[in-house]
């Protein structure tokens, strides 16, 4: 039985279909979920689905961690963020099912656990170096190095202290949420991914191995590794 797996609809043109062919390569059915106005439509789905994934996109509103717009906030969507963001607390809070979050996916996933962002790495000087790299880098090809925390979940899927990552974010994680760990970091201290405490697969990725895995098939393991745990959800 293919576990299927819950894809929040982004708001990015293109880029849909990276995270469908990814669920789709590593043996799951993906099934896009749509943006709507009562969250009380999408718990129905919420309970047939084995797996979600949280997409990325836009900058998420500074209010949603009480801070006044920092110079570099670039385009927001409140809308988007209230339905993410309710939807996330709703899934970690009343269900058990594994949660992935990639790059605005992880952001929101932090946020929603109480914690804060970074509006911009370089204006709020986080870091020197460049991780907005949308224009420099093809989208399929690893920019820099992060570290891997051992005894984490990435660790597990990637037996490595060090591993190659893309990089298209300006924004980035400054308070880490509640029950929330970092578990990668890039070499000039940025968070490049967090795992909720505890046993439970909820784990958020900063940069997008949906991206990568037509060149570099090592990176499917993140994918193959969270359908694993959902199969573990229907087994039980």
């Amino acid at each position: 039985m293919k576990p299927i797996i819950g894809i929040l609809a982004t708001n990015c043109e293109g880029t849909q279909g990276n995270y469908i062919q990814a669920v789709e390569k590593a043996g799951g059915c993906p099934v896009v979920l749509s943006r709507v106005e009562n969250l009380s439509t999408i718990k129905s789905i919420i309970q047939i689905i084995d797996g979600i994934i949280f997409t990325g996109g836009t900058d998420i509103n500074p209010l949603n961690y009480e801070e006044m717009p920092y110079k570099g906030l670039e385009s927001v969507d409140p809308i988007r963020d209230k339905f993410e963001l309710d939807l996330a607390k709703w899934v970690i809070l009343n269900t058990d099912i594994p949660i992935l979050g990639i790059c605005r996916g992880m952001q929101i996933l932090n946020v929603a656990a109480g914690g804060s962002l970074y509006q911009d790495l370089l204006s709020q000087k986080a870091t020197r170096f460049n991780h907005s790299l949308t224009n420099t880098f093809p989208k399929d090809e690893p920019s820099h190095m992060a570290n891997i925390t051992r005894f984490s979940k990435l660790y597990d899927i990637f037996p490595v202290d060090k591993i190659a990552v893309n990089s298209f974010h300006h924004q980035g994680i400054k308070v880490i949420g509640e029950d929330f760990k970092a578990t990668m970091i890039s070499e000039d201290n940025i968070i490049e991914a967090i795992e909720m405490i505890g046993e439970r697969f909820v784990v958020g990725v900063q940069w997008h191995p949906e991206m990568l895995l037509e060149r570099y098939p090592r990176y499917l393991k993140l994918f193959t590794s969270f359908l694993e745990y959902c199969l573990e959800k229907i087994k039980v």
